[in-house]
């Protein structure tokens, strides 16, 4: 692992290639398999903190790479960041929907936004969408 660590980067992807396919070959407990693949993802990533998802996966394989510790910490990453998006956009239209009927009860653009804790600019634009 050492001589990975320091090795260049030509070096290191043979090495690591060569690892990889070892591991694969030799040990057939999957358990004990996914923890040295997800040592070595730690080590790549490490390394090779520019490699794209394509070059990963092309190294380790899409089924084994997505079985490592680092893509199942990213894929949940990524779920919450997409919830809490949705969130937060579908809060944002839920609001805006109620612009219309704010309108039609004479509140002015000011009271809109500061009753639905919006920016003006947003009132704004939406009311303008609406014409």
């Amino acid at each position: 692992i050492i001589k990975l660590v320091v090795a260049r980067k030509k070096q290191f992807l043979e090495r690591i290639t060569v690892l990889i396919n070892r591991i694969k070959q030799q040990f057939t407990e999957e358990n004990y398999r996914l923890q040295l693949l997800n040592l070595l993802s730690v080590i790549v990533l490490e390394k090779l903190p520019e490699m794209s998802r394509q070059e990963l996966e092309a190294m380790f394989g899409i089924d084994d790479l997505k079985n490592t510790r680092f893509a199942q910490e990213l894929m949940a990453e990524s779920k919450a960041e997409g919830i809490a998006l949705g969130k937060a956009e579908g809060e944002i239209l839920g609001k805006l929907k109620v612009i219309p009927s704010l309108l039609r009860k004479g509140f002015s653009v000011e009271e809109i936004a500061e009753t639905l804790e919006l920016e003006i600019e947003q009132v704004r634009q939406a009311i303008a969408s609406l014409n």
